[in-house]
């Protein structure tokens, strides 16, 4: 014979919610406070490195696999570059992440007076 907890399947349903910091900005991955100041930074950075490298925005983009159009929109800040992709880029303009962190960490300390 067959009983009813044999029979039935069980589903929980738990609802999440954002968790929200005190400025508003929410941890979910959706919305930092500052996400535009990071990828304006960013896509700064991307266009000293490209600069450096004597690369136009046609030829990096050609050796990262990306479109022009996607390399101008992750250089102006507005969309990013998936990881991977970032990671060839500068593999590309043969800069290093340390590179990159220096450049923001410098950034940070100018926006905070302490250069």
């Amino acid at each position: 014979m067959m009983r009813v907890s044999d029979s039935v399947l069980y589903s929980v349903t738990i609802p999440v919610k954002p968790v929200r910091k005190a400025d508003g900005a929410r941890f979910n991955g959706r919305s930092f406070a500052g996400d535009d100041d990071l990828k304006t930074l960013v896509g700064e950075f991307m266009k000293r490195a490209r600069a450096q490298a004597g690369l136009s925005q046609t030829s990096l983009a050609e050796k990262v696999g990306i479109s022009v159009a996607s390399l101008n929109k992750a250089e102006q800040g507005v969309q990013p570059l998936s990881m991977m992709r970032f990671l060839d880029y500068i593999y590309v303009c043969d800069v290093s992440a340390d590179d990159v962190l220096k450049f923001l960490v410098a950034d940070g300390e100018r926006r905070r007076g302490m250069r």
